[in-house]
Formats: structure tokens, C-alpha cells, sequence
């Protein structure tokens, strides 16, 4: 059975670390790459295809995999939340990606993170009508990649991580 992140941690207070890794293994991200894995099984359990989900947020389809499968890294928290949206991720599905990809969930009390999750919360999933309520805002829109032809979003070398 799942234990949710809470459980797991207060376990961790009353066990040795070496018993907790032993006893908890199935709960534990033992990939290397925890994104792609998370990413790969969300999509698929949402049907939603890499080709078509690349389209929607409007990245190149090498750039996208390479965002996705981690070979290269983002800077651009934008950029993982566009893939959330555009993926079909519901709030809780985009705050653990987030969190898997070391970036800062939504928070309630930043003003753009609080109209954010109020798209989350309306299930929004296009991006045109998310940054559209940013916009209806005052708010910049979600950042998108650069248009083809142009340099492609920057990404963090394997030494910047």
C-alpha cells in the first residue's frame, strides 16, 4: 500500500536509516531519473502521446524529449508546468512533478502561483486559456520555448545541475 510522503517521513523519525530503506524500498524513487519515469507513467495513465503533448506546448519534438526524459535540464519552471497543462496533470499530479524535477511546487501565497492553481482548480488544461487568466490578471503568460528558428530553451549543462 502508497504511503503518502507525511507517513513515510514520521516512519523515518522512529526507524534506522538502513531498516527504513530496506523495509520502505517500494516507496522509494530508486530510478535515476524520477522525472521521466513519473512523467512517462502519468502521460500514459492520462493516454496522452509525447508527439501530440510536444504540439500543444509548443516545443520542437527534440527539445521536448529531451526535457522530459531529463537528458537535458530546464531552468524554466514555465516549462514544466506547460508540459503539466498541456500533459492533463491534475494539481496534485503537477505539484509532485515539480518536486521530482527540484523545482518549487505552486504556492498559494505568490500571487501568479495562487491564479495557477486556481486554473488547476478549474481544470484547465490549454495552455491559450491558462495564460489567458494570467493575463485577465495583469500576469505574464506561462514562457514558452522559443519559436523554430530561433535558439532552443535554455537548458542547464550536465555540469550546472
Amino acid at each position: 500500500m502508497k504511503k503518502n510522503t507525511d507517513e513515510l517521513e514520521a516512519l523515518l523519525k522512529e526507524t534506522a536509516p538502513e531498516q527504513f530503506l530496506r523495509q520502505h524500498q517500494e516507496e522509494l524513487y530508486l530510478q535515476e531519473k524520477p522525472f521521466a519515469a513519473y512523467m512517462r507513467a502519468v502521460l500514459a495513465s492520462h493516454g496522452v502521446k509525447q508527439h501530440n503533448l510536444f504540439i500543444r506546448v509548443g516545443f520542437a519534438q527534440k527539445v521536448g524529449y529531451q526535457i522530459l526524459s531529463e537528458e537535458k535540464r530546464t531552468k524554466q519552471r514555465d516549462y514544466i508546468l506547460r508540459l503539466c497543462i498541456a500533459g492533463h496533470l491534475t494539481l496534485e499530479e503537477t505539484q509532485h512533478a515539480l518536486r521530482l524535477y527540484h523545482m518549487a511546487p505552486l504556492y498559494v501565497r505568490l500571487p501568479r502561483d495562487a491564479v495557477l492553481l486556481s486554473a488547476f482548480h478549474k481544470g484547465l488544461t490549454s495552455i491559450e486559456e491558462v495564460d489567458a487568466l494570467l493575463r485577465a490578471q495583469g500576469m505574464n503568460p506561462l514562457r514558452s520555448p522559443a519559436k523554430k528558428g530561433a535558439s532552443s530553451p535554455k537548458t542547464a549543462s550536465p555540469s550546472e545541475e
